[in-house]
C-alpha cells in the first residue's frame, strides 16, 4: 500500500486501501499500525485535518480495531508489482533451492493468498 507523506510532528505518511477499508498510518520512528475498517471518510478527515496527528488520537486511534507492523496483504501487494520476477524465482526456488515439499507449500499458499486478492 502506497503512502502518502503528512505534514505533522509524530505521524510521517498515510495509506488507505478503499476495498478491504485499512488505514496504514506510519509514525515518526517507523512505527506502523493498521487499522480495520476504517470508512473512507475517516482516510478524508485525516488527509485535509490541519493536525494529523490530533486526529489520529480523536478519530481512529480509540475507535478502530488496529495491528502493528506492516499489514501482511500490503506486503503482498508490494510483491505483485514484482510479480514477473516473483515468478521467476519461486520457479527456480521450486526446482532448485528448496525442498520439494516446502517449495510447494509456498507456492500454494502464494497462489492462495493471490487469488483472494484478485477480483478475478
Amino acid at each position: 500500500m502506497q503512502r502518502i507523506p503528512l505534514s505533522s510532528s509524530n505521524v510521517e505518511a498515510a495509506g488507505y486501501d478503499p476495498r478491504r477499508q485499512i488505514l496504514e498510518i506510519e509514525f515518526k520512528g517507523s512505527r506502523v499500525y493498521n487499522y480495520s475498517d476504517v470508512p473512507p471518510d475517516v482516510y478524508a478527515g485525516l488527509m485535509a485535518a490541519p493536525s494529523p496527528g490530533a486526529y489520529v488520537n480523536q478519530y481512529i486511534a480509540y475507535t478502530f480495531n488496529y495491528s502493528q507492523g506492516e499489514a501482511p496483504e500490503s506486503i503482498i501487494e508490494d510483491a505483485l508489482e514484482e510479480l514477473p520476477e516473483l515468478a521467476e524465482v519461486a520457479e527456480i526456488a521450486a526446482t532448485i533451492a528448496m525442498p520439494e515439499m516446502r517449495a510447494v507449500g509456498w507456492l500454494a499458499r502464494f497462489g492462495a493468498a493471490l487469488r483472494r486478492m484478485m477480483p478475478f
